[in-house]
């Protein structure tokens, strides 16, 4: 499982990330056609569904987020994530699940 740097709540919570056809090459993803999406997890289920959108189709870029408005809603707990591709015909892929800590934001 991957880390993901902690994020405090009530900030603004992003990865901009690229999908690679090949790892050894750095080759992307041609992602055109298909759609992204990503939901945030913890020991009791479902947290939220994050923004997801495709940035860059031809060249396997993505984004997911969250506003600051939604992370302040989330517990101070280790949460799950992974991100799942679909393609027009139903084909999924999805990435590895990464560790998400979240953690009290002292300057309110």
């Amino acid at each position: 499982m991957k880390a993901l740097a902690p994020i405090k709540r009530g900030d603004t919570f992003e990865i901009n990330g690229q999908l690679l056809a090949d790892q050894v090459t750095n080759t992307p993803f041609d992602l055109t056609g298909y759609t992204v999406r990503s939901q945030l997890r913890g020991t009791d289920g479902l947290i939220q569904e994050l923004t997801a959108t495709i940035t860059d189709a031809p060249n396997g870029r993505y984004k997911i987020s969250a506003t600051p408005a939604q992370t302040v809603a989330w517990p101070i707990a280790t949460l799950s994530t992974d991100i799942e591709f679909t393609s027009r015909n139903g084909k999924k892929m999805t990435t590895e699940t990464m560790s998400l800590p979240v953690m009290r934001k002292e300057t309110q």
